[in-house]
C-alpha cells in the first residue's frame, strides 16, 4: 500500500506488517483512487500521522466532492 508507506515517511512513522494488515483491514473496502486522494489530503492538512478513521473520512469527503 503505497500511499500508507508515503504518508508514514512524511510522518516519520515506522512501517511494519503489523500497521499495514491493521490499516488494510480497517480500509480495504474503499475504492483505491478514494484512499489515494485521502492520503494527498490528509499529507497536506494533517500534523500527525492519520488513523484509519480519518483515513476513511477523508476518502468520504473525496467521494463528496466527486459527486
Amino acid at each position: 500500500m503505497r500511499a500508507l508507506t508515503t504518508m508514514a515517511s512524511v510522518f516519520r512513522v515506522e512501517v511494519d506488517d503489523l500497521l499495514i494488515e491493521a490499516y488494510w483491514v480497517a480500509l480495504r473496502g474503499w475504492p483505491p483512487p478514494a484512499l489515494e486522494a485521502a492520503a494527498r489530503r490528509l499529507i497536506a492538512t494533517s500534523e500527525f500521522f492519520p488513523r484509519p478513521g480519518a483515513w476513511a473520512e477523508a476518502a468520504r469527503a473525496w467521494i463528496a466532492d466527486k459527486k
